[in-house]
């Protein structure tokens, strides 16, 4: 494809590259299981799960909102770094399950994983995410975090208006900046 583009006078298309932290987010134990078994067998995990899905720990005590968090920030610093440099700089793609889109939008925007069930995404639905401009209250959050989006909208099935960061920010639960309180 890349070549019949060069052909036709636009730039080739970028290799594709596969993040392998991209991946949906791992329930541990629970994959693979029926939700109503999981239900029945573990009904306080469970109700954290709907209730406070950052307080969930499965796998041997793994906070799973808070690793799927973390993948996405590195995915984000993987990305932009890749797309940074001379000839560099133009659009990403990114191709994942809905739990993660939603991570990386919530990363992207400064958002804590108490924000997860903010946004609703659609399996098929396309976000376009803009890294130009004011980054909004977390701009200085450490170098290995994720640099902030400062906009983003929906583009398909149903195109929205841009929605700046730092009003995803002031409208937010509390967090902020991709972190978790620390749970005692």
């Amino acid at each position: 494809m890349g070549e019949a583009a060069a052909e036709g006078g636009a730039a080739p298309l970028p290799e594709a590259v596969v993040l392998p932290m991209l991946a949906e987010l791992n329930f541990h134990e629970w994959e693979g299981r029926p939700i109503a078994e999981v239900e029945a067998e573990e009904p306080e995990g469970h109700r954290t799960w709907k209730e406070r899905p950052w307080d969930l720990r499965l796998g041997g005590g793994v906070a799973v909102l808070q690793d799927l968090w973390d993948r996405a920030a590195k995915s984000w610093d993987s990305m932009l770094a890749a797309s940074d440099g001379p000839g560099r700089g133009g659009p990403i793609l990114v191709v994942s399950h809905y739990l993660m889109t939603r991570a990386l939008l919530c990363t992207a925007l400064g958002l804590s994983p108490r924000e997860f069930r903010r946004f609703l995404i659609d399996n098929g639905e396309v976000i376009e995410l803009d890294f130009s401009g004011d980054k909004g209250p977390c701009e200085g959050r450490p170098p290995a975090a994720a640099p902030l989006a400062s906009r983003w909208r929906r583009l398909h099935p149903k195109a929205s208006e841009w929605r700046s960061a730092l009003a995803e920010a002031a409208e937010g639960a509390g967090g902020g900046c991709g972190l978790v309180p620390e749970v005692s």
